[in-house]
């Protein structure tokens, strides 16, 4: 087994260092999960795509977005749209190839 010593200093900012990484971590992960809890009922994720009711459910009828049955209720969760509008991109012409 090796000896490593280092100055306190060093030690100290190492320290720092690595808790200063672990909330970034911790804010990473909560912020994620945040975002995947935020739910949209068909009339809200409508308005938030501006789009109408009836081509979101177009859509969702030829499968181009998840989305979650609740009884009679539909509802589409943040990861889902995020999903559907990463499918949905767009190059710019400059781009293709």
């Amino acid at each position: 087994m090796e000896v490593i010593t280092i100055e306190t200093k060093a030690y100290q900012d190492l320290i720092k260092e690595i808790y200063s990484l672990k909330e970034a971590v911790l804010s990473q992960k909560q912020t994620s999960f945040a975002s995947q809890q935020k739910i949209y009922s068909n009339n809200e994720l409508a308005a938030y795509l501006k789009v109408t009711p009836r081509y979101l459910l177009n859509i969702r009828n030829k499968g181009y977005i998840g989305y979650t049955r609740n009884g009679r209720a539909i509802i589409y969760t943040q990861a889902q749209v995020d999903e559907y509008l990463a499918n949905n991109v767009v190059k710019p012409f400059g781009q293709r190839r």
